[in-house]
């Protein structure tokens, strides 16, 4: 948590009420969670300033981001020793976390080749979409 608190505060963001109260809620969320949803969650916060959080969550990458159709949905981003690397699927709209050590192989000798030919990678995860086993089975 302490991580979380010196990131706002090395770019001079104060920790209000409100901060500290979203920070700890996304803490106890092991699911991606909508800002509605959050709002829901925390009512005693107006949803722009949920918002308003949120953005600067992501542009301090505090929270990891899911954008869905018009809707971005956040998840705390929490240290790894890993690649992170998911799969959505755009039916059901349900989140699979892949941690199978060939794929994050594969995924750093990708990644390794992206920062050598061309850029800088500043996240380490991978979010594929599609339609999982299951949703293809009910078509």
């Amino acid at each position: 948590m302490y991580a979380y608190y010196s990131r706002l505060i090395q770019k001079e963001y104060k920790m209000t009420h409100a901060r500290n109260r979203l920070l700890n809620e996304l803490i106890l969320i092991t699911e991606y969670i909508s800002a509605d949803a959050l709002h829901f969650r925390c009512k005693d916060i107006g949803i722009a300033t949920v918002y308003r959080t949120l953005d600067i969550f992501e542009k301090l990458q505090i929270v990891e981001v899911i954008k869905r159709d018009k809707c971005k949905l956040y998840k705390i981003r929490h240290p790894r020793k890993y690649f992170h690397i998911q799969f959505v699927c755009k039916t059901c709209e349900q989140v699979f976390q892949y941690d199978d050590p060939e794929m994050i192989q594969a995924f750093s000798i990708f990644k390794s080749y992206i920062e050598t030919q061309f850029h800088h990678m500043l996240d380490d995860s991978l979010v594929l979409e599609g339609v999982c086993k299951s949703c293809l089975a009910k078509e």
